[in-house]
């Protein structure tokens, strides 16, 4: 997990940059970014925030940008089933995507001739604690770094391409591409409508190509 540090470090950095921009204050930002740990939600509540949209709508909005969570901890809640609730909640409101790969990766490695797989909560917690660590500091340094850059539009397009210089190399995959693309297209042909509706459909439409394109894909 040491070598996603930095990337997650650069993400943080660019959410924190994003917030102050949108109009939230510094203590408003500081205070999402403890609160809120996904930077996908972030990102998709900051311009419904900033439209003046209804709260159920970006609660909405967040919920469906993190919706894999939900896959994600289907495939994990076998081998999690014997460890008591709170300590489920816990590992599962800290585990994110690459955790929970290297857990169900090292889960797979249960058999004759393996060492047995014990202390899973404390793998989780040793997988995602590093990760959050660098997560919350880069928040915290693009919130401090965006309040002493001066207010200039120019500014507002930082976190933009350094979002972008992450995002692009993770569409990997013809599912990934398609739900790219068809996102994009959906967002541009609706951006003009009233409380970022828009980029709620986007995220529904990009969704559904992605699942429908991994439905037909042959097995």
């Amino acid at each position: 997990m040491l070598a996603t540090i930095p990337g997650n470090f650069a993400w943080g950095l660019v959410v924190g940059l994003g917030m102050l921009n949108a109009g939230l204050s510094m203590g408003q930002s500081l205070a999402f970014a403890l609160m809120v740990y996904s930077g996908s939600a972030q990102m998709v509540a900051l311009p419904l925030m900033t439209a003046g949209a209804a709260v159920g709508l970006i609660v909405l909005a967040a919920a469906l940008a993190c919706i894999r969570f939900v896959i994600y901890s289907a495939a994990i809640a076998p081998a999690l089933h014997h460890v008591p609730t709170r300590w489920r909640l816990f590992v599962g409101a800290m585990s994110i995507d690459g955790a929970i790969g290297m857990f169900l990766l090292r889960r797979s490695r249960t058999g004759p001739g393996q060492p047995p797989f014990t202390h899973r909560v404390s793998y989780l917690i040793g997988l995602n604690a590093p990760v959050w660590s660098a997560w919350t500091s880069g928040l915290v340094v693009g919130i401090l770094a965006a309040g002493m850059l001066p207010a200039s539009p120019k500014f507002t397009y930082l976190g933009i391409v350094a979002m972008m210089g992450i995002l692009v190399p993770m569409v990997r995959g013809r599912s990934a591409v398609i739900c790219a693309i068809v996102s994009a297209a959906v967002s541009l042909f609706t951006f003009h409508w009233p409380y970022q509706l828009g980029l709620l459909t986007a995220i529904v439409a990009g969704i559904g190509a992605g699942f429908a394109t991994r439905a037909e894909a042959p097995r």
